[in-house]
């Protein structure tokens, strides 16, 4: 590989991150899935669902202080959606609101 390419390269990795870091040292909202997330974050999340499902996990705040807004589905045994709620959970797994 040429030096030009891989400066390349190594700027457009640097730029990820940095761009990722700062969004989330920042309090903006990132979506991330169940299983990108650490064990004890996914307990809490699974254990609140209340027979639900989880559409959309959004991370916030900082990698000290994160929060989890799990955006929930109910539905019935036909599949009919019957209730909709959004919970929080602390990055160690823990209920903020719901």
């Amino acid at each position: 590989m040429n030096s030009k390419v891989r400066n390349l390269v190594v700027a457009i990795v640097f730029s990820s991150f940095a761009s990722i870091s700062f969004a989330i040292s920042h309090g903006t909202s990132t979506e991330v899935k169940l299983y990108q997330l650490s064990e004890e974050v996914q307990q809490g999340i699974i254990a609140n669902l209340q027979g639900g499902e989880a559409e959309k996990i959004e991370r916030s705040g900082s990698d000290t202080s994160a929060i989890y807004e799990v955006q929930v589905k109910k539905s019935d045994k036909s599949g009919t959606e019957i209730d909709r709620f959004t919970i929080k959970v602390d990055g160690n797994g823990n209920l903020i609101s719901n």
